[in-house]
């Protein structure tokens, strides 16, 4: 996983003409792209049924994990997909002022976010793959329990939202935390703290039972695409992000991915079952100060 995180993100040099992240680019850059950033958050919202799909597997790879079960490593998964995606990405970017590189810094993850959330709904809807848990239901009370309450939430396992968007995250903030800082230290230690945190709620995805580790790994690359290409899309300079920060990414998602692995032993052992949590929610643009923002809302 880390080696695909270095691989993407080792992304060239661009010959079309790039515009710096302190350049105010007029009302129509703004609405549009707010606007876009909305529409696919509201359709990433919408309710729907997933199809059930059939069961299959990547070999050992996948298999390995299907006696996994922890209501708690589920539970810390939720609480640091929100920390990677809203609490690091908006305290990272405010801590550099408010100013119009941070009004562009705002729209360019919004919809990094956006398209994102879209994505990886269309894709759990249409493919409908069953969670890990489903295939030893009948072995284990215990989880046959949860399945029973979790309903249409057990065939939504391919990709992994939780992973997706946190590596959408760590990825799009800390890019455009090195474009905005000139602080070398400050920028490193971004990179660092956002995929520790990022690979850590990957990973619980997987000792949580709510995802094989298939899921994760696509929801990893998807998310780290994502966050690469927007912010190239919106033609900022890549370029600026220096080696090193990549490198520090890489090693912190490891780190964190590691953490989890060292501690999943004891968060699959005495696992109690909890009703499912039902989380349905959306980023979305809105003022903070005078500049562009995002927040969080639906229920949590």
């Amino acid at each position: 996983m880390t080696a695909a995180l270095g691989f993407a993100l080792a992304t060239p040099s661009y010959a079309a003409a790039q515009t710096a992240i302190d350049t105010d680019r007029g009302t129509a850059y703004y609405a549009g792209h707010a606007s876009a950033a909305v529409i696919l958050g509201v359709a990433a919202a919408l309710p729907a049924r997933p199809r059930r799909g059939g069961s299959w597997v990547w070999g050992g790879f996948d298999t390995s994990v299907q006696s996994y079960f922890s209501e708690g490593a589920a539970q810390t998964s939720d609480m640091l997909v929100m920390l990677s995606a809203v609490g690091l990405p908006v305290a990272s970017q405010l801590a550099l002022g408010v100013d119009t590189s941070l009004g562009n810094a705002s729209v360019v993850y919004a919809e990094a976010q956006a398209a994102n959330l879209a994505l990886n709904r269309a894709v759990k809807l249409a493919v409908g793959r069953p969670r890990p848990y489903v295939s030893v239901r009948r072995n284990n009370k215990r989880v046959a329990a949860y399945y029973r309450l979790a309903g249409d939430d057990a065939y939504v396992s391919f990709y992994s939202g939780h992973s997706s968007t946190a590596f959408t995250a760590a990825t799009a903030s800390s890019i455009l935390f090195s474009l905005r800082s000139q602080d070398a230290w400050q920028r490193h230690f971004a990179w660092g703290i956002q995929f520790a945190v990022a690979g850590a709620t990957a990973d619980l995805r997987v000792a949580a039972g709510r995802h094989y580790r298939s899921d994760v790994l696509v929801g990893t690359l998807a998310g780290i695409a994502l966050g690469v290409g927007l912010p190239a899309a919106h033609k900022l300079d890549l370029a600026q992000v220096k080696p090193t920060e990549l490198a520090v990414g890489s090693g912190a998602a490891a780190l964190g991915i590691g953490l989890v692995e060292i501690l999943r032993p004891q968060l699959n052992r005495n696992a109690s079952v909890e009703p499912p949590s039902k989380t349905s929610w959306v980023l979305l643009p809105a003022p903070i100060g005078s500049s562009p923002g995002v927040v969080a809302f639906g229920d949590f």
